[in-house]
């Protein structure tokens, strides 16, 4: 018997039966939701213990995106005028807000995040002292639509969704590079301007194959080059050929400068050595679902301080690890590959 035909059996109207299951499922959304906020407000009781400071939320772990954030402080946004507290998750954040200079910054886990920015979300009229410094959060879909629509870059999204200043291309002071000692070098395994790191993993764009990572090694090291893989996550391995680099990132630019040459899957790391002096090559996949191009919205060009990189996008061309190399080549010099 179908369920339809239950249900008049019963004397029971489909419609009526489908309010009474919404009206069901409403009360248990509702309590969960509860929940949720009150964990939030939880949280925000911890964080605001100082009242007269604004609370801003970083609500990703996404080392790019509080790059960005440090930018705009960088630049003397007027949001970071007057005191207040920024709330992180993961300690690359923590890391990359304190290299841009940031003091007052308070960690917490991702679950605490998710119920945080929610309950600022829902009573966001209730709490002028809070803000979300996310252009997408909590519409996701609607920002990346925009994103789409209009062509935009990231930073231009920051700039006129969130920050409401523009720094593209301005002159911001920063230096990223801290002084190291010859043992933090070698004990890489780095020669001095001779040394290629690789980082082939990111999370915001899909992945480029493995082969095409250990076929661009074998060529790197035909040419004398030492090959470093930069790997810091849990299911980050180095590629076949190469050494593990796991570099503490208040420590990445200093390092690519003395190797010398960085080539890289578009990630968040590449924001935080785009400033660095060395020779850089950025790689973009050749599709992208949440945007129309990956190399248009997440080019590194607009980003102040941003020097001596080329951005390309990926390509099956069986002449393109060539020239990746031809790239690499500094104009007045010549490589030659080894055989041996």
């Amino acid at each position: 018997m179908s369920f339809i035909k239950k249900l008049k059996n019963r004397g029971i109207r489909l419609k009526n039966y489908l309010i009474m299951q919404a009206r069901k499922n409403t009360v248990i959304v509702c309590v969960l939701e509860k929940r949720k906020l009150m964990r939030g407000y939880k949280v925000y009781k911890r964080v605001s213990l100082e009242d007269n400071k604004k609370i801003y939320i970083f609500p990703y772990n996404s080392l790019g995106d509080i790059y960005i954030l440090g930018l705009f402080y960088k630049a003397q946004n007027e949001k970071f005028a007057d005191p207040f507290i920024l709330v992180v998750t993961g300690n690359g954040c923590l890391c990359i807000a304190q290299m841009m200079g940031i003091k007052n910054i308070d960690v917490i886990n991702a679950r605490d995040m998710r119920h945080l920015a929610q309950f600022a979300t829902v009573l966001q009229r209730e709490l002028p002292n809070v803000e979300i410094l996310h252009f997408q959060y909590p519409h996701n879909s609607i920002s990346s639509g925009i994103c789409n629509m209009y062509k935009l870059n990231f930073l231009t999204c920051y700039e006129t969704l969130v920050f409401n200043q523009a720094i593209t291309k301005k002159r911001i002071d920063f230096d990223l590079s801290m002084p190291l000692t010859e043992d933090e070098y070698t004990k890489w395994g780095l020669v001095k301007g001779k040394s290629v790191i690789i980082s082939p993993y990111a999370k915001s764009v899909p992945p480029l194959p493995i082969y095409f990572w250990s076929t661009l090694t074998a060529r790197l090291k035909k040419l004398g080059f030492t090959v470093i893989t930069n790997c810091n996550g849990i299911h980050e391995e180095p590629i076949k050929g190469t050494k593990r680099g796991s570099f503490a990132l208040e420590k990445a630019v200093a390092i690519l400068e003395f190797a010398g040459f960085f080539i890289g899957l578009r990630s968040g790391f590449c924001d935080i050595v785009s400033s660095a002096k060395c020779r850089k090559i950025i790689i973009y996949p050749q599709n992208s679902k949440q945007y129309l191009s990956s190399l248009s919205h997440y080019s590194l060009r607009p980003l102040p301080g941003a020097r001596s990189y080329k951005e390309i996008t990926y390509s099956e061309n069986p002449n393109f690890i060539s020239y990746l190399i031809l790239l690499l080549a500094d104009t007045n010099q010549c490589l030659e590959e080894r055989n041996d």
